[in-house]
């Protein structure tokens, strides 16, 4: 029996050498979670099937589901359509990124949709490429996370404001809340812990 063609959203958050010159890069999709690929000959130089695959790069793919939940997808096509490459330029927010990522890999299951978890990971590095100062945004796509696989113990009208915060790219922190974000942060590091996730 055949596998599934699916297409959608993709955004890459680790890539590992494998054998000479390919890849596995692993990521997330809207619409079926945690997705990883096999890319051969993606590190060839002279014959290089897949020249943009680089962390926090956003694609539109193609591909079949993997046969088992822990399988490699088979990739079919790949349409870069969002780079966020200006995290490199600012080492402290492309760590915060990374740390961001490894919680979602770990997490994110295989063909299970995070559709709000995606978004509020691409708001992340929005805010990140072009803010200078710190403040809680790998907190706020954690939340979402939270939130969206049913973590949150409660849900009213403070959740909802908070989620739109972490879905909305162009909204500022209010300079008067500082000390409750803080609370905020330490709130959503104990939900993760309190539900044994990584």
């Amino acid at each position: 029996m055949a596998s599934t063609l699916c297409a959608g959203q993709y955004i890459i958050l680790r890539k590992i050498p494998f054998q000479e010159s390919s890849l596995i890069v692993a990521g997330i999709s809207p619409e079926f979670g945690r997705v990883d690929f096999l890319l051969k000959g993606a590190r060839s130089v002279h014959k290089r099937k897949f020249p943009e695959a680089e962390l926090f790069r956003e694609f539109q793919v193609q591909f079949r589901e993997p046969k088992n939940a822990d399988g490699l997808a088979n990739l079919i096509s790949a349409d870069l359509c969002g780079i966020h490459d200006a995290l490199s330029e600012q080492p402290e927010h492309y760590i915060t990124a990374c740390s961001c990522a490894a919680f979602l890999l770990k997490n994110t299951r295989p063909m299970l949709a995070i559709p709000d978890s995606y978004r509020a990971f691409v708001v992340l590095l929005q805010r990140l490429a072009a803010k200078k100062e710190t403040e809680p945004w790998c907190s706020l796509a954690k939340f979402v996370f939270l939130y969206e696989n049913g973590f949150v113990p409660k849900d009213d009208e403070a959740v909802h404001r908070v989620l739109q915060f972490a879905l909305t790219p162009h909204t500022k922190l209010p300079d008067d809340r500082r000390e409750w974000w803080g609370k905020f942060e330490n709130w959503v590091e104990n939900l993760i812990v309190w539900h044994n996730l990584k």
